[in-house]
């Protein structure tokens, strides 16, 4: 008799168990459902900003500025381990009841890490833009007709006697002059007079006609009476760089070229994780489709130039995350390296702007 009893209760309570399992779990599922996504959403937010502050990728870092390494792991490191905190106390009572298996936590966090993914890119992209705001000018802006480019001249308030003047020169491709309006008011303010040139962009600028488009604003800066012939620097930004250190070395008038992140002739369009070194995921698109600008770069050789510059005070201002060759630096070169700092957000950032109006105010006066 004791044979048959033991089999049948078994199969009774194994039923009933079953059953109250189906009791126990069923209302914790949707609750239990949340509190997994949200803890593997906000972990693998964590774990990107681990990844963006130990390779250094602009692109999916939450923390803007020279900061930007140290807050990625702290929030790296609160975002993983905060979750995992606040989901054992919400559901200690729960996580080991039988639940939600292998088969449903798969997709539930794939769905996570692919949200988290999504969320950075797009949270980066919006905090990684560079500082802009309306160019608040004493005079206004003054377009200059020239053949070779388009130029626009502020020449700030009046002052008693000639002032010096700053060249700016941008990509042909830049198509705004937002990201560059503190640093021309910070220069305005110390005295100098700024051209803000960009080459014209006709289909697509050629090799060597480009470099003429230096030397005509050159000229004209020295023929404005109102302004220091003698003390004339040039300042450029990106492909502009490579443009104000090729033209400056073949042009004695220029007493002071600085260059923000110039392209140097390398490959910042590089594909997967490196491309997010200096650019946001938007601007590494936008840089792609730049087409031509790697090549042009590749010709105007302005490495080669920097050596003919050897005799001139020169500014190097380049992202930390992808400096210049070595052979490039030269032994008598300012090479300031931006921490944290994006290729389009380098003009705008207040530590830049700061740096090269102290720069040019000691090389060349207000």
């Amino acid at each position: 008799m004791g044979r048959l009893v033991l089999p049948i209760f078994s199969i009774v309570m194994s039923r009933y168990m079953c059953d109250l399992r189906t009791i126990v779990t069923i209302p914790f599922l949707p609750r239990i459902s949340a509190s997994y996504f949200i803890m593997a959403l906000l972990a693998t937010i964590g774990t990107l900003q681990l990844v963006a502050a130990r390779k250094r990728l602009v692109g999916l870092s939450l923390v803007p500025g020279r900061w930007s390494r140290q807050g990625g792991y702290i929030l790296g490191a609160f975002l993983i381990v905060a979750p995992a905190a606040w989901f054992w106390r919400v559901e200690q009572w729960t996580i080991f009841v039988p639940g939600l298996a292998g088969g449903e936590l798969g997709p539930l966090m794939i769905a996570a890490a692919s949200l988290g993914l999504i969320l950075v890119l797009t949270l980066a992209s919006v905090l990684q833009q560079p500082w802009t705001g309306p160019l608040r000018t004493p005079l206004g802006g003054k377009k200059v007709p020239l053949k070779q480019g388009e130029g626009i001249l502020y020449l700030g308030g009046e002052r008693a006697g000639p002032r010096p003047a700053i060249c700016l020169l941008v990509s042909p491709w830049e198509n705004t002059l937002l990201p560059f309006a503190k640093l021309t008011e910070a220069l305005l303010s110390h005295g100098f007079a700024v051209l803000f040139l960009r080459p014209r962009l006709e289909a697509h600028p050629c090799y060597p006609s480009i470099l003429e488009v230096l030397p005509e604003a050159i000229s004209y800066l020295s023929g404005r009476k109102e302004l220091d012939r003698q003390r004339i620097g040039v300042l450029g930004f990106g492909l502009g760089g490579d443009l104000a250190l090729r033209g400056a070395a073949s042009n004695t008038r220029v007493r002071a070229v600085a260059a923000l992140s110039p392209l140097l002739g390398r490959e910042l369009s590089n594909s997967g994780l490196e491309a997010l070194r200096e650019f946001t995921l938007p601007q590494a698109i936008r840089f792609r489709l730049m087409r031509g600008q790697e090549a042009l770069s590749q010709k105007l050789s302005a490495g080669d130039a920097l050596a003919e510059l050897d005799s001139r005070p020169v500014l190097l201002v380049v992202s930390a995350a992808n400096p210049p060759p070595g052979d490039q630096m030269g032994h008598r070169r300012n090479i300031q390296r931006a921490e944290g700092i994006g290729h389009y957000r380098i003009p705008s950032c207040p530590e830049v702007v700061s740096l090269v109006e102290a720069w040019f105010y000691r090389e060349l006066g207000g």
